[in-house]
């Protein structure tokens, strides 16, 4: 027998999550006492938590968990352990754990994996870590059901009074107890299985008959199948014959096709030889045409080619260096090109700030008009004011500003003593308003609270939806439902289910006696002589040639329509195919000789592209390295086609660099000496050695915007100075600049050539574009051609496929039109014969008689089964309106007692709203007060607002007047420090310095450009020389090419007449000629194969329809037989077996289930009429009404209550202390019966709602209960109280010397202390 020892409890509810509380229990009785919140209930919700899984009701969120916030963490462990014995003995612990997390917005509530321990033999041992095998185990451990733990032992306060509930929940909840689901579930199981047990014996007798008879026809459809595979396989061997023969005569035209491949290839290379030597021929004419033909040897030519290169190198030279002196000229123009733009640029700059220093005094002059006419500041109306006036005027501006402000915080500090007056009486008046709206609010509370009752009212109200009109409803419903009930079983009876089965059994019977008929009638026919079915076989290959025959004619009618232009028919059909084959050869052989005539033009034209595609390419490359070479030297400005000009300023340029390098070099000891003079006279003599002007020695001028560092006239020219004398006295470097410039000079020069051959290839390169067009043009032309007679032979071959395709149905229509001709005659000859025995028909016309009474058979079946399964669902249908015409009874009595507690809840109401009148009443009259006050304030305040008005628009305007002056102020002093820092500056005698530099540098571009312009004109005569020279070595390099081609036509042409000795246009006609014999053998050939072969499919058809039959029909028929008559006789045993196993269990459940109400409502009893002291109750019982017609499958249960012998429904009719106290004396006899195992039960504050002398009847009686079973040795009581008196009316200490006292500490967590009974009494 099981029993708990102890519980620990961390972190659960009020538990502190820190430190774990531990309760002892005892036998026969353990008390907990503590105050109401203390956490008593938390003992027997962690009690059933640990046994059953389930959580407390409403734990939403993870309310079981102790909060988080209140433990100042965001993550919380709980955890439960529970020490007991088992049933066998054995000491085990529970350990179940759980997890509570915060987050920002939402909890998460996880449940841990738990642990199940056994304590064997001092060693710990663990059974189980999973949830679900916990709630599982536990329960089997403790030796009672989940729902005794649930609803019995452990039940929480909350749930403790639901022997009282609705009828749904308790019939539930008993349901749970009584374990009846599984025993209900079994029985109709077995009606199930029962039932269609019935149905598959009826099945399983009609497939046993009917497999016999096609286990008999099995075996006579095998026999024949044999007899038509051995002529199967001796019409395979001749067809074998015939193939082997067809095969070797393949094998002729394959060896014939490669032979034939050797004399193509000669004729496809002649072909092609002749197109190129044509194209050879057409490119030497146009070259001949476009060139001077010269008579010298190929040596002279060749000395001639090699003599020109030297010749044009000399004059390379010299062209070179005559670009490289105008290059030197280029460079020494672009130096003083940019010094002319610097100095321009400067000259700008001081222009323009010269004129903006004009504008400036202009509109100091204007402001301080504009300002002293705007502000009245008199004395300043003149024009041209001095700096002594211009200051006066920026004292007085300044001084008016002072003034203005002052006058602003006078007037503000006037504003501020009126508003406070108006302020203090609008504050005198909002406390005396204060004081009414108080008033107001006190009343307008206590007229919410009533209202919010009213409102809990109307809620409760609103929740009972029940109306007269839902009463009259539900009884019409019933009404309607007994109605349905009565007429459902109206239809069954009229349906007479038993008459159609009776007469559908009746025909299939007779059906199943013309099909015995029918089969004796197949057995002698089968036994008639072999002409018989020698008849049948020729009917059937009659009809099937003929089927066959027109299958073929209709397939290819219009098929063969297309190729002959005629109708397909029977006897001209071999002579129509002939001519179409004739006339598709002739078209064949013209389009293959418009292929040839277009290939040899196609060959042509590729032959004279591929000439001209690569002489383009070549001209083209020699382009491209010529213009590589002139880009590196020559950047022209204007793209590739201005490259000419581009390279003659290019030489310039550098012939001018040479000549100014080359002259600096010569005149520099001259110019070196100049420069040291003009240095040293400047610092003796003040003054400029060339010109004799002085040079100023002071700081307080810039004359030149490239030296603005310094400050004197004399520093910087003595700086300039410095800087030509150091750049002229290296003379090394002048000399290096000398070699570059003559180097870059030489380079330019030797890009002379390339120049010439770029304008000479780009006259030739355009001819040649164009030539390629052309080519191009009449390529895609002759390319479309040959694609376009490609395309024709290869239509007229496919034709000519299909058409060969069409052979073999030709000799099919030729060879069943002769079988079928001698079939008819044989099936005549047969008929006549057979007519004289009197056999009327054939064995296919007895086996498609006997096909259709089985098909008939088989529907006659499927509607006696459907008979049946109509029958079978009518009578659901009868016991499901049953059912519900029961639930709608229950739902109308339910309705009737929730509109009479709807009518006390709207009585109460309106007591609630004219209590809310008369307060409304008061409050109108505090309101009256409150809104005659307003005005007043309203005055007031509108005084206030208007005062602060006038004093803004006062304070805005003088405001305003500070702004503009303080604006004015800022744009007088913005020009005035503009102005004076162009006169710190330096003012005009820079723009006089500039202006001088500018005309200097003019005057030495004029120059340059003279000599450059005459350099380049020698170097342009020069290059035109070139230029005439490369045309004649170009002359000579045409000529060398044309004897090459002279060469190649001559190679051509010897190679043709190779060719053509070989004879390939005999071979060819030769290859023709056998190739047509040998296909023709093999056409015939290949009909007699064709003929082999549709004999056998014929046979071979034949005996597959046999085998088709024997494996759907009759497959495995005798193993099928077999093992449904196995079937049937097994499945009739268990039938009836089931039906014996049933009723024993449904007896089974009737007798227990009656024994333990008898025993449950006899403890009731005893326990009632020992605790309860009333006399309006004699006693209570649990009442069972059988649910179902026949009794025995489930039960509706509710309380009632007796008095004199009249039994009533216990719920709707008793006070609250008498829904406790019937609530636990159930719970005890329900642990009495069913708790054998387990003898724990929990009380959670059992005195709830019970005056004192029914408390201190009940706690008699569980002395009393106490007394009886504290010999069990398993027996524990758990009393849950707040009530320490109901502990001295258990005489507690005669039970325990113990009790567990659970409170709040300092930090208001639950803890549990024990302490002695002894402190109660």
């Amino acid at each position: 027998m099981s029993s708990i020892q102890k519980l620990s409890i961390q972190g659960v509810r009020s538990f502190d999550n820190a430190e774990r509380e531990t309760i002892h229990f005892y036998a026969p009785l353990t008390l907990i006492v503590g105050h109401n919140g203390s956490g008593k209930t938390t003992i027997i919700e962690c009690l059933r938590y640990a046994t059953t899984g389930d959580l407390p009701p409403q734990n939403k969120g993870g309310a079981f968990i102790h909060d988080p916030r209140i433990a100042g963490e965001k993550e919380v462990m709980a955890q439960v352990k529970l020490g007991f014995t088992s049933t066998n003995g054995m000491q085990m612990i529970c350990t179940r754990s759980m997890q509570l997390t915060m987050k920002k917005t939402t909890r998460t509530f996880k449940t841990l994996d738990g642990q199940l321990l056994v304590m064997h033999n001092g060693q710990r041992e663990t059974i189980s870590t999973r949830c679900a095998e916990l709630d599982a185990q536990l329960p089997q451990y403790l030796g009672v059901s989940k729902a005794i733990l649930d609803y019995v032992v452990f039940c929480h306060q909350d749930e403790s009074l639901w022997p009282l509930s609705e009828p749904a929940v308790l019939k539930k909840r008993f349901d749970e107890i009584f374990e009846a689901l599984k025993y209900t579930k079994a029985l109709d199981t077995i009606k199930s299985l029962r039932k269609e047990f019935a149905t598959e014996i009826r099945l399983l007798q009609n497939d046993v008959d009917h497999l016999k008879n096609d286990k008999d026809r099995a075996d006579k459809i095998r026999a024949r199948a044999d007899q038509l595979k051995s002529g199967i396989e001796k019409t395979k061997e001749e067809a074998s014959i015939l193939g082997r023969e067809m095969q070797h005569v393949e094998g002729q035209l394959n060896t014939l096709f490669k032979s034939g491949q050797e004399f193509q290839k000669v004729l496809s290379e002649l072909d092609q030889k002749r197109a190129h030597l044509a194209a050879l021929n057409e490119q030497a004419l146009e070259l001949e045409s476009t060139i001077e033909v010269l008579r010298d040897s190929d040596e002279d030519l060749e000395k001639k080619k090699a003599e020109f290169s030297d010749h044009i190198h000399t004059r390379q030279e010299e062209l070179r260096e005559l670009r490289n002196t105008v290059e030197k000229a280029k460079q020494e123009l672009i130096h003083v090109r940019s010094k002319h733009s610097d100095a321009l640029v400067q000259e700008g700059k001081l222009n323009a700030e010269a004129e903006a220093q004009k504008g400036r005094l202009k509109k100091r002059q204007d402001l301080v008009k504009e300002i002293s006419d705007r502000h009245n500041i008199a004395g300043f109306g003149i024009m041209d004011l001095d700096r002594r006036q211009i200051d006066a005027f920026r004292e007085k501006l300044m001084g008016a500003i002072r003034s203005s402000t002052n006058q602003v915080q006078r007037n503000k500090a006037e504003a501020e003593d009126q508003i406070g007056s108006i302020q203090s009486k609008i504050q005198q008046i909002r406390e005396e308003k204060s004081s009414y709206e108080m008033r107001y609010k006190l009343s307008k509370n206590s007229n919410d609270k009533r209202q919010d009752d009213v409102r809990k009212l109307q809620a409760s109200i609103d929740a009972v939806t029940v109306e007269e009109a839902d009463i009259v409803y539900h009884a019409s419903q019933l009404k309607s439902a007994e109605q349905q009930l009565g007429d459902q079983r109206a239809a069954f009876e009229q349906a007479n289910f038993t008459a159609q089965q009776t007469e559908k059994a009746e025909n299939l019977k007779d059906v199943e006696r013309k099909l015995d008929a029918v089969s004796d009638e197949l057995t002698r026919s089968n036994k008639q002589t072999e002409m018989r079915a020698n008849l049948g076989i020729l009917h059937k290959n009659s009809n099937s040639r003929d089927e066959q025959l027109n299958a073929v004619i209709n397939t290819n009618r219009a098929k063969f329509k297309a190729f002959t232009g005629a109708e397909l028919q029977r006897n001209t059909v071999e002579k129509q195919f002939r001519t179409a084959q004739e006339r598709l050869q002739d078209t064949l052989n013209e389009a293959t000789r418009s292929y040839e005539s277009c290939a040899k033009e196609l060959s042509k034209i590729e032959t004279q592209y591929s000439i001209v595609k690569g002489d383009l390419q070549k001209k083209s490359l020699e382009r491209e390295r010529s213009t590589k070479v002139f880009q590196d030297i020559v950047s022209p400005e204007n793209g590739d086609d201005d490259y000419a000009r581009a390279f003659q300023d290019c030489l310039r340029d550098a012939e001018k660099t040479v000549e100014r390098d080359r002259r600096n070099l010569n005149q520099c000891d001259f110019i070196l000496a100049y420069y040291r003079k003009a240095r040293d006279s400047a610092m003796q003599k003040h003054e400029c050695n060339l010109c004799r002007r002085p040079l100023k020695d002071r700081r307080d001028e810039i004359e030149d915007s490239d030296d603005l560092g310094h400050t004197t006239e004399l520093e910087i020219f003595c700086e300039l100075m410095d800087a030509q004398i150091e750049y002229f006295g290296n003379k090394s470097q002048l000399v290096d600049r000398l070699e570059e410039s003559e180097k870059i000079l030489e380079e330019t020069r030797g890009a002379a050539p390339h120049v010439t051959k770029m304008e000479e290839l780009d006259a030739v390169i355009p001819d040649l574009k164009a030539q390629l067009v052309q080519l191009e043009s009449r390529l895609d032309t002759a390319g479309r051609e040959v694609e376009k007679s490609t395309s024709e032979i290869a239509d007229v071959r496919q034709r000519i496929s299909e058409l060969e395709s069409l052979r073999k149905v030709v000799n099919d229509i030729v060879r069943f039109t002769s079988e079928i001709s001698d079939m008819n005659l044989e099936i005549e000859s047969y008929t006549s014969q057979l007519s004289d025995t009197g056999i009327g028909r054939s064995v296919d016309e007895i086996e498609a008689e006997r096909q259709h009474l089985n098909a008939l058979a088989s529907q006659y079946r499927k509607e006696l089964t459907r008979i049946t399964d109509e029958r079978d669902r009518q009578r659901t249908q009868i016991n499901v309106l049953e059912n519900q015409s029961r639930d709608k009874k229950a739902v109308l009595n339910d309705k009737k007692t929730k509109l009479q507690a709807k009518n006390d809840l709207i009585s109460r109401a309106e007591e609630l709203r004219k209590e809310t009148a008369d307060t409304v009443s008061k409050m109108e009259q505090v309101k009256t007060h409150i809104n005659t006050m307003d005005p007043l304030l309203q005055s007031h305040a509108h005084d206030l607002e208007q005062t602060r008005s006038h004093f803004n628009k006062i304070e805005s305007e003088k405001m305003k007047e500070v702004a503009d002056l303080n604006a004015s102020l800022q744009k007088f002093m913005a020009v005035h420090a503009d102005i004076g820092k162009y006169e710190e500056n330096g003012g005009d005698s820079r723009l006089e310095h500039a202006q001088q530099r500018t005309q200097k540098y003019a005057n030495r571009m004029k120059t340059l450009v003279e000599e450059t312009d005459q350099l380049m004109e020698r170097a342009n005569l020069q290059d035109k020389e070139l230029t005439s020279i490369d045309m004649q070595e170009r002359q000579i390099s045409d000529n060398i090419l044309l004897r090459s081609l002279h060469d190649r036509i001559e190679e051509t042409r010897s190679r043709i007449c190779e060719l053509e000795q070989k004879n390939a246009i005999q071979e060819r006609d030769a290859f023709e000629k056998k190739a047509q014999q040998l296909r023709i053998h093999h056409a015939r050939l290949n009909a007699d194969y064709g003929s082999k072969v549709g004999e056998i499919k014929q046979m071979d058809d034949q005996f597959k329809r046999y085998e088709d039959e024997l494996r759907t029909e009759f497959l495995n028929v005798h193993e099928t037989y077999r093992e449904t008559l196995i079937k049937l006789k097994t499945t009739t045993a268990s039938s009836e077996d089931l039906a014996k196993y049933g009723k024993a269990l449904d007896s089974g459940i009737m007798k227990y289930h009656s024994l333990k109400m008898e025993e449950i409502n006899r403890i009731i009893d005893e326990l009632w009429k020992k605790t309860y002291s009333g006399t309006d109750v004699d006693t209570i019982l649990i009442r069972s009404d059988d649910e179902s017609a026949k009794g025995n499958r489930s039960y509706n249960y509710r309380v009632c209550m007796v008095k004199q012998d009249v039994e009533l429904d216990m719920r709707g009719r008793c006070s609250a202390g008498q829904k406790v106290l019937a609530s636990i004396i159930i719970r005890l006899a329900l642990a009495e019966c069913f708790g054998v195992n387990c003898g724990i039960i929990a009380l959670d504050e059992p005195t709830t709602n019970l005056d004192q002398e029914n408390v201190q009847s009940l706690a008699r009686s569980l002395g009393s209960i106490i007394d009886a079973r504290r010999a069990q040795r398993n027996f524990q009581l758990i009393v849950i109280t707040h009530d320490e008196d109901f502990l001295r009316y258990m005489n507690g200490s005669d039970y325990c010397e113990y009790y567990f006292r659970v409170s709040r500490n300092e930090r208001q967590k639950s803890q549990i202390e024990r302490q002695k009974i002894s402190e109660v009494f």
